[in-house]
């Protein structure tokens, strides 16, 4: 480690409030020097520019802060499609307008959907006509002129009728209500209209882009994307604080769930937030939201100014060995909170650590913000 005096070592200096007796360092020599082992050692004069603080054995509350995003609870939103191909032929709904579970969405015209409702009528006959033959062997059989092949056979064809029946059946009502080569898309839940990209004369396909969204504005959630270090800490029924671009104030949330597994790349795990039910109303989904959510006692409490970020994001603090001699430790801190930082791992009771001046034994450090 290259340690050199330099015009934001000076500006450090005065933040870390140097004393006003202390003798100036000699700007020819370094503050610090590497030792073998890794660390620094100090000059008998630069102690002067240090304050060494002894860890606590008392833990500190603090919240953990997470970005995220607010999206739909699950089941508050469905998107409809269109079970057969066709054309649009009439739209009857609009964006924003509230329509009930069952009501009428889209129009479409479709040639299968005739032919399907033709097949389906077919198979109602072919189902009477089994029955019919199947009675008449049974019949046959009981004045003993019948042949057992011959109704075993009928058993045979009516439950083969029966089964295309009512496979057909189930695909009929999928088309919904409506006549021949017409189909009447149908509300599946009671909600709004939030998207409608059907158009009337457009060209439709079954299983291809939805027609309409319909969900409840207010039933969202905020989705926190919490590191997985933090993760531990958190539990349901928590009180957190949302703050959104559009909205001055924050939202009271609370901890609803939290997700089951982490984001290989990021590091990072969901936290499902229930956000107020009066302010709920005014977040749209896809909204950026910041999180702050509340962990009660996390860890040990130590000075803000004693952590130093490196590069890669790692957060270290400067332990003293001897009376001059101090080595960097890894640390991993929660958020700060009136100038504390709860350490969550890395330290112990009665280590002491450069509380202020840690940034002039690492130049290439940034202090935690």
């Amino acid at each position: 480690m290259r340690l050199t005096w330099n015009i934001g070592a000076l500006l450090v200096l005065s933040s870390c409030g140097m004393n006003a007796g202390a003798q100036e360092p000699d700007f020819a020599q370094p503050l610090a020097r590497a030792i073998e082992g890794g660390g620094v050692e100090v000059g008998e004069d630069s102690l002067a520019f240090l304050e060494v603080e002894e860890v606590a054995d008392r833990a500190v509350g603090t919240y953990v802060r997470a970005p995220g995003r607010v999206e739909f609870r699950e089941g508050a939103v469905s998107e409809v499609g269109t079970p057969v191909d066709g054309r649009v032929t009439e739209v009857h709904v609009r964006v924003g307008q509230r329509v009930e579970s069952g009501a009428p969405l889209v129009s479409i015209a479709s040639p299968s959907a005739a032919q399907v409702r033709g097949e389906l009528a077919r198979a109602r006959v072919m189902v009477r006509a089994a029955e019919a033959e199947l009675a008449r062997q049974t019949q046959l059989g009981a004045q003993g002129v019948g042949i057992e092949s011959e109704r075993v056979r009928a058993e045979a064809d009516l439950a083969q009728a029966r089964a295309t029946l009512s496979a057909l059946a189930s695909t009929t009502a999928s088309l919904g209500r409506g006549s021949a080569a017409s189909v009447v898309v149908r509300a599946p839940i009671a909600g709004t209209v939030l998207t409608r990209r059907a158009t009337v004369g457009a060209a439709v396909e079954a299983g291809g882009e939805p027609l309409l969204v319909l969900g409840e504005p207010g039933a969202v959630w905020v989705i926190a994307s919490v590191f997985e270090r933090e993760l531990p800490l958190l539990r349901v029924g928590e009180r957190a604080r949302v703050s959104i671009a559009s909205r001055g104030e924050p939202v009271d949330a609370r901890v609803e769930a939290l997700g089951g597994a982490v984001d290989p790349e990021t590091r990072r795990g969901p936290v499902y937030l229930a956000v107020d039910e009066a302010a709920a109303p005014e977040l749209r989904a896809g909204m950026y939201a910041r999180s702050e959510i509340e962990v009660g006692e996390a860890g040990l409490g130590i000075p803000s100014s004693s952590v130093l970020i490196e590069d890669g994001g790692r957060t270290i603090v400067f332990v003293q060995r001897a009376e001059r001699r101090f080595a960097p430790r890894e640390v991993h801190v929660g958020a700060p909170v009136a100038g504390r930082v709860p350490v969550l791992a890395g330290l112990e009771p009665g280590d002491r650590i450069v509380s202020r001046g840690a940034l002039l034994l690492d130049g290439q450090a940034e202090l935690l913000r």
